[in-house]
């Protein structure tokens, strides 16, 4: 219905007379229009490429193709080791081992400590089922948004909970956000999400389940949470978009065509060698043997044939020249969603040198920190609540009005760790990067790292042990001695370097 009414008013802006079959179209007035025009033309040769292009609000599409889409991504992850191997790469490299770590930055250093000690507490047991800690939880996240296109959580209280703080995350499956019969018709609600005016979320509506044994079925009731208690997250495209598509939608096509194309030249090669030896004459005298004639011999052993037939090996023609590269071209599209690599997605970087390897590392670096950023975000918002909870269980003084949330998250390993760790030094010694900056370029906490120095100093003198050279700092300085004896003999060479050094 909405299609035919917008085809009617853009009929009526048209001018009829225009689109009359036997009458000459005017010229286009410049190339630029005419671009344009073929752009938009339908022909017999690109009708079914743009068959699809029905120009629909995304919320529209969401609604018709979102279960059906979760239910094929979950199903080829399921199937395809290269894909799940994807997915559970990249959730790797965006939690790290450990999950993320929390400082909170103020003028209060008691209320700093305080909170970074019941949030460190808190990420060891987030989950209200007990059974994930916060890095197994943002891995949860990322393997959702691969498989559904967002990630749902209440917060909840747990009283039973051991620590001091009793929210509690309950992560629930996407599918459970449904419009319900008795909100089919409210036209506030949308895929499960009621919104205001704004179109900002007010309430999630939220399907009950019943369990019998290891199988669940619908309760046909429904519950509607206030948005301040539901964490609803995806990755947004349009700026009306109200649930997310997965994140593997665009890699189903290109996972059936490479099992199609991998079972083709597997049939192909096995045909090949089943048959192994044909027979064939060229001899008018031969004895004549049936075209569906058939000889059994076995295997490591020769046999004779009948008179005037020859054997001719067959060649096999499968996997052709090209199957290779064909199939990591369209490997690559894989981590295409996320900016990873393929030798990321092949685990395999043998075809690479440093300078690739680095180069395609970098991107996909970038990619992680966006979503890692995105993720302290909603981190941020757990913190608010583990924060007011706090204050109002007395745990946590009032706080401050300069308070500042920092997420520092573990960094994959270096191509060369040598080569990068030079050139930190160099940026620390010319003043370009700070000490914290440079632990928090490691997934580091400063303030532990100079404790542990600290007590490490402590326990170098207390044995009455000199204190090793990665302590003082010798061995930076050692490390430019040998530089400076390879420059040129020339005096003003040597000038012109020592006046860059200084």
């Amino acid at each position: 219905m909405l299609n035919w009414f917008r085809n009617l008013l853009r009929d009526s802006r048209v001018d009829p007379a225009r689109w009359k079959r036997h009458e000459a179209r005017p010229a286009p007035s410049s190339d630029g229009e005419r671009r344009y025009e073929e752009a938009a033309e339908t022909t017999r040769l690109n009708s079914a490429q743009w068959s699809q292009a029905t120009g629909n609000a995304i919320n529209a599409d969401i609604s018709s193709y979102l279960s059906t889409v979760c239910d094929r991504c979950e199903h080829e992850v399921a199937r395809n080791p290269i894909l799940e191997g994807v997915i559970d790469t990249h959730a790797t490299d965006v939690s790290g081992p450990t999950g993320p770590t929390f400082q909170c930055r103020s003028s209060n250093k008691t209320y700093n400590a305080i909170l970074e000690k019941l949030v460190k507490e808190w990420m060891r047991s987030p989950d209200a089922r007990g059974k994930l800690s916060g890095a197994e939880m943002i891995r949860l996240w990322v393997r959702q948004l691969w498989t559904c296109g967002e990630f749902l959580a209440q917060i909840i209280q747990d009283p039973d909970a051991k620590t001091s703080l009793k929210t509690r995350l309950l992560n629930l499956h996407p599918k459970r956000l449904a419009t319900s019969p008795a909100t089919s018709a409210d036209h506030n609600v949308a895929l499960g999400v009621r919104r205001n005016s704004l179109g900002k979320p007010t309430h999630y509506v939220i399907e009950d389940v019943e369990f019998w044994g290891e199988y669940e079925a619908s309760s046909l009731d429904y519950k509607e949470l206030p948005a301040e208690q539901v964490i609803h997250e995806f990755k947004a495209i349009d700026p009306d978009q109200v649930r997310g598509m997965p994140w593997a939608t665009t890699c189903l096509q290109v996972s059936a065509d490479l099992r199609d194309f991998d079972n083709e030249v597997l049939d192909a090669a096995r045909a090949a060698a089943d048959t192994g030896v044909y027979w064939y004459t060229e001899h008018v005298d031969a004895p004549y043997m049936a075209a569906d004639a058939t000889y059994a011999m076995e295997r490591r052993t020769q046999s004779t044939g009948p008179p005037g037939w020859k054997p001719q090996m067959v060649s096999p023609e499968q996997p052709a020249t090209g199957y290779i590269e064909f199939r990591r071209e369209r490997l690559a599209e894989l981590g295409r969603p996320v900016s990873m690599p393929l030798m990321m997605v092949l685990l395999n970087s043998e075809d690479h040198n440093y300078s690739s390897a680095r180069f395609d590392g970098q991107i996909y670096k970038r990619s992680l920190a966006t979503i890692q950023a995105w993720f302290a975000r909603v981190l941020d918002r757990i913190v608010g609540v583990l924060a007011r909870e706090a204050e109002l269980s007395g745990l946590l003084p009032q706080p401050p009005d300069d308070v500042r949330h920092e997420w520092t998250w573990p960094v994959p390993p270096h191509v060369d760790p040598e080569k990068e760790a030079d050139g930190e030094r160099v940026r620390l010694e010319n003043r370009t990067q700070s000490f914290t900056g440079a632990c928090a370029a490691h997934g580091l906490d400063p303030e532990e790292v100079l404790q542990q120095l600290a007590d490490d100093i402590k326990r170098f003198e207390s044995a009455g042990v000199p204190l090793p050279s990665w302590i003082t700092g010798v061995t930076a300085a050692a490390s430019r001695q040998p530089r400076q004896s390879q420059e040129p003999s020339n005096g003003k060479a040597n000038g012109r370097l020592a006046a860059v050094r200084s």
